[in-house]
């Protein structure tokens, strides 16, 4: 039987760019590779299988993203270790929201100014309900819930 390492390189296509992940993704995306771990069969995403061969355990808490913004990439100096925020402010920072748009106060079809999330901040931060908040400015809570969590 072959070894995880053995396993993962068959399925890499190197080129001077990216390295390629040839077997099967999730989604059409991020490369997916199967191995037996303590006598079961399980799944593992390829970058982070690749960041394991190349750099040794991810520590708890932390993705492997990529650098390149290709999902099926697996060449270790395109990836790096970050957290989820750290993920979600690369993508906001490299304007890949939905459809490449722009996103929070930026986008075309905000209901909400920056001075108006400062705002809503400062009260929920100051224990004024989510709800009544939210009823104001006519968002759902959902949103202000997130603009308090800084998520926003």
């Amino acid at each position: 039987m072959l070894t995880l390492a053995e396993r993962f390189w068959k399925k890499v296509a190197k080129s001077s760019e990216c390295w390629v992940w040839t077997g099967g993704r999730l989604g059409g995306k991020y490369g997916r590779i199967r191995y037996l771990r303590d006598d079961v069969w399980t799944h593992e995403y390829a970058h982070r299988v690749s960041w394991e061969l190349h750099f040794g355990t991810i520590p708890e808490g932390l993705w492997v993203l990529h650098e390149c913004d290709n999902p099926p990439c697996v060449r270790p100096d395109h990836l790096f270790l970050g957290t989820q925020l750290d993920n979600i402010n690369d993508m906001l920072f490299k304007k890949r929201g939905r459809n490449g748009s722009s996103v929070g106060v930026l986008h075309g079809r905000a209901k909400l100014s920056e001075s108006e999330v400062y705002a809503i901040r400062k009260r929920v931060d100051s224990d004024e309900t989510i709800g009544s908040v939210a009823e104001e400015y006519r968002v759902s809570s959902t949103l202000i819930r997130y603009i308090k969590q800084r998520q926003v």
